[in-house]
C-alpha cells in the first residue's frame, strides 16, 4: 500500500501545475492544496457559475422574505391588527360627565338626566364577520326601527376606532336584560347605562330650553374635543349655554393582556356639567303658555307668543311660543318620518315666535312715538287735536279706527283710545303742524331698542326693521312719500318688530327710562367647586326720556285700562298700565297685540302678547293677559 501523501500529490498535480504549485513541495486535502515549504493552505478558485448559482439562491431567498412581510404588513395588517387589539393592548375608555341641569328661579327642576340602555360597539373588538349570529339574534329583539337603526350603525362604523359607539341608542329594559344574555362575554359588545333628557313640561318650555341630539358631521368639525357619539345642545338654552351644561370628560387606560386580563393603568375622573338657576318662574311659564294656546285656538288662529318680564332688572320670567312641540322626544332622538312630520307642519311649530317672530306693530308702537314728540317738544301733554274720523292728504285718506272719530284729544287720550289721527299729526305733521318726520322717528324708535338685537341669551333672535327713506331709495327704488311716514307712526308699513322687543321697550316705560337687556340665566352652579357665578343685570340704555314726559306716556296707558281700549282689565285687584294694538298684515287678517304692566305705581311685570291674525289686541289678546295676571298677583299674594 502506498504512501497517502503521495497518492494525493500525484493525483492533483495536473491541477497544481495549471494553478502554479510546485507539486513536489505541496500535497492535497479535503480543504485545498498544502504547501510544505511555506505551511499554508492554498484554497482553489471557485467556479463563475457557482458563484451565480449561490447568490440566485440567496436572492431567491430573500425575495420570499420580502414576500412575506408584504402579505403580513399590508395584505393582512387589518385582520391581525384586529386580532392584536382584540388579543392584547391599551384599551382607552372615555369617563362621559353628568350634564347639568336647568332649575327656576325657585329651585323648581326643569329638566332631569333619566337612566338609559344602549347597545353599544367597540369596533377593535368586534368582527362583524365572525359575529353574524351574535348580530342575527339580537336582530330579533329589535322593533322595526331599532333594526333600522342597529343596521345603519353597523355599517358605518370607522374601522377599529377603540371607543365605544353607539348601535342601538334605546333599549327597553327587558330588551337590554335580553340582548345581555346574546353579547355575554363577547368584548367587543356591551349594554351601557347612559342618562337621557326628558323635560319637566315639554310643551310649555321646548323653545326656551330646547333639546339634545347626536352631534353631526358638521358640528364634529366645530367642537374637535367631542366624541363620534356624543350628543350636543341643539336649540334653546341647551345650544346656548352648551359649554357650562356638558362638563369635561374624564379618561381610563387599560391594559389589557393576552389571556385577557385588565389593569388600568390611568384614570381622570369626569367633572360633571354645571347646574343652571334660570330667571324663569316655571308655575308663570306654564300658565301663560295655558292662556296663550288657548287664545289661539278660541279665535280659530294658529300661532302666537307670549313674554313676562322683570322691568327693573331685565329678567325674563316668562317666554312661549305656539304652537310647540315636545323636546323631550327630540332628545330621545326623532326618525326622519317624525321629524318631518313636525318640520313640515303649515303652522311651524318649530318657530320661536318670540324672539324671531317680526310683525308690525301697530298700535303697541304708540306709547314710543308719543314719547319721542314729549322729548321733542312737537306736543306738550295739554296740547290737543280734533279727531273727526281720519285725515285726507290729496287723493288718499288716513282714517281712525273709529268711525266718525275721537273728538278733541291730547296725548293721554290718544293713548287710552288709540287715535290715530293725532299720531298722524305726530309723525308726520298736518296742515301748518309740523310732526316728527322719518328721520326723528328712525332716531327714537332705534333708541327704544327697535331695528336691533335685545341680545337675550338664546339663538335665532331676529333684529326687527325700522324702514328709512334711505332705505326705501335703496331697495326699493321709491320715492318716501307723507303717507309712510303715516303709517309708520301708528306702527304700520313697513315696520317689524319682535314681541320681545316690545315688552322690553314697554319695561323702559315702566321703569322710568331704563332698557335692559333680557336675560335668562341667573346663576351658574358649578358642580366640581360649588361655586356660584351670579349674572347681573345689563343696561342697554338708560335715561331714555324725562321722568316727566314718561310719567305722562304712562298715565295715558293707565287711561286706557281705566276707561280706554284695554278696559276689560281694570276690575282687577292691581292697578294696571296697557296699550292694546291691530296690526295691519299683508298675507291675512290683522295680528293681535297687548302689552301691559303692573302694579301700576310700582311695575314689577311687564307682560305682552301676540296673537296672530287675531285682529283686535283688545278682544284676542287682552284677554289671556287678564287671567295671567290676576293669577300671577294672587299667587304672589300668597307667597307672602
Amino acid at each position: 500500500m502506498g504512501d497517502p501523501f503521495e497518492t494525493e500529490t500525484l493525483r492533483l498535480k495536473p491541477k497544481a501545475a495549471r494553478a502554479g504549485i510546485n507539486t513536489r513541495r505541496t500535497w492535497a486535502g479535503e480543504d485545498g492544496i498544502f504547501n510544505v515549504s511555506t505551511g499554508e493552505m492554498i484554497i482553489p478558485p471557485i467556479k463563475t457559475r457557482k458563484v451565480v448559482l449561490f447568490y440566485l439562491v440567496i436572492s431567491l431567498l430573500f425575495i420570499i422574505f420580502l414576500g412575506r412581510i408584504f402579505y403580513l404588513q399590508i395584505i393582512k395588517n387589518n385582520y391581525y391588527s384586529s386580532y392584536a387589539a382584540r388579543g392584547r393592548g391599551i384599551r382607552v375608555e372615555v369617563l362621559k360627565a353628568k350634564r347639568g341641569l336647568f332649575y327656576d328661579r325657585n329651585l323648581k327642576p326643569l329638566i332631569k338626566n333619566v337612566p338609559n340602555f344602549s347597545l353599544n360597539v367597540i369596533p377593535a373588538q368586534f368582527s362583524e364577520k365572525d359575529n353574524q349570529e351574535i348580530i342575527n339574534q339580537i336582530e330579533q329583539l329589535l322593533s322595526a326601527d331599532q333594526k333600522k337603526e342597529f343596521e345603519n350603525n353597523l355599517n358605518q362604523l370607522p374601522a377599529y376606532a377603540t371607543e365605544s359607539l353607539p348601535l342601538v341608542k334605546t333599549l327597553e329594559y327587558a330588551q337590554s336584560l335580553l340582548v345581555q344574555t346574546i353579547i355575554y362575554q363577547n368584548k367587543g359588545l356591551e349594554i351601557s347605562l347612559d342618562d337621557q333628557r326628558e323635560y319637566a313640561d315639554p310643551l310649555a318650555s321646548s323653545h326656551l330650553l330646547g333639546y339634545v341630539g347626536k352631534i353631526s358631521k358638521t358640528e364634529l368639525t366645530q367642537h374637535p374635543d367631542y366624541l363620534f357619539n356624543d350628543f350636543i345642545g341643539k336649540d334653546g338654552l341647551e345650544a346656548f349655554y352648551e359649554k357650562y351644561l356638558r362638563g369635561q370628560y374624564g379618561q381610563q387606560r387599560i391594559d389589557v393582556s393576552a389571556a385577557g386580563n385588565e389593569e388600568v393603568i390611568y384614570n381622570k375622573p369626569p367633572v360633571n356639567g354645571s347646574d343652571l338657576v334660570l330667571t324663569i318662574d316655571e308655575n308663570l311659564q306654564k300658565k301663560l303658555f295655558d292662556e296663550l294656546s288657548s287664545a289661539v285656538c278660541s279665535n280659530g288662529n294658529h300661532g302666537g307668543a307670549a313674554v313676562a318680564l322683570n322691568p327693573n332688572t331685565g329678567e325674563v320670567l316668562a317666554l312661549v311660543s305656539y304652537p310647540s312641540f315636545n323636546n323631550t322626544l327630540f332628545s330621545k332622538g326623532l326618525s326622519s318620518a317624525e321629524y318631518n312630520q313636525i318640520n313640515q307642519n303649515p303652522h311651524r311649530p318649530l318657530f320661536f315666535r318670540t324672539i324671531a317672530g317680526e310683525y308690525p306693530s301697530g298700535s303697541v308702537i304708540k306709547p314710543v312715538m308719543a314719547t319721542a314728540a314729549l322729548e321733542e317738544k312737537i306736543i306738550t301733554p295739554l296740547t290737543t287735536m280734533v279727531s273727526t274720523g281720519g285725515i285726507k292728504l290729496g287723493e288718499w285718506f288716513f282714517p281712525d279706527w273709529k268711525p266718525g272719530g275721537h273728538g278733541v284729544t291730547n296725548v293721554i287720550k290718544a293713548l287710552a283710545e288709540s287715535v290715530n289721527t293725532f299720531f298722524y299729526y305726530v309723525g308726520g305733521g298736518y296742515g301748518d303742524f309740523k310732526g316728527l318726520g322719518p328721520e326723528k322717528i328712525d332716531t327714537w324708535l332705534t333708541r327704544f331698542g327697535l331695528g336691533n338685537l335685545t341680545g337675550i341669551d338664546l339663538f335665532g333672535e331676529r333684529p326687527g326693521f325700522v324702514p328709512t327713506p334711505q332705505w326705501k331709495k335703496e331697495k326699493k327704488r321709491g320715492v318716501w312719500y307723507p303717507g309712510d311716514t303715516y303709517n309708520l307712526s301708528i306702527g304700520q308699513g313697513d315696520l317689524l318688530v319682535t314681541p320681545l322687543q316690545v315688552a322690553n321697550y314697554t319695561a323702559a316705560i315702566a321703569n322710568n327710562g331704563t332698557l335692559y337687556q333680557p336675560y335668562l340665566l341667573k346663576e351658574i352652579i358649578q358642580t366640581d367647586n360649588q361655586q356660584i357665578i351670579k349674572t347681573l343685570p345689563k343696561i342697554l340704555n338708560n335715561n331714555l326720556a324725562s321722568g316727566q314726559n314718561l310719567q305722562v306716556v304712562r298715565q295715558g296707558m293707565r287711561a286706557a285700562v281705566v276707561s280706554g281700549s284695554a278696559r276689560s282689565l281694570a276690575n282687577l285687584p292691581v292697578e294696571v298700565a296697557a296699550k292694546t294694538g291691530t296690526a295691519q298684515n299683508k298675507s291675512g287678517a290683522p295680528h293681535a297685540w297687548f302689552t301691559c304692566f303692573a302694579p301700576y305705581n310700582h311695575p314689577q311685570i311687564v307682560l305682552t302678547i301676540l296673537i296672530e291674525n287675531g285682529v283686535e289686541g283688545s278682544t284676542a289678546a287682552a284677554p289671556a293677559a287678564k287671567d295671567v295676571l290676576a293669577w300671577w298677583f294672587a299667587n304672589q299674594q300668597s307667597k307672602k
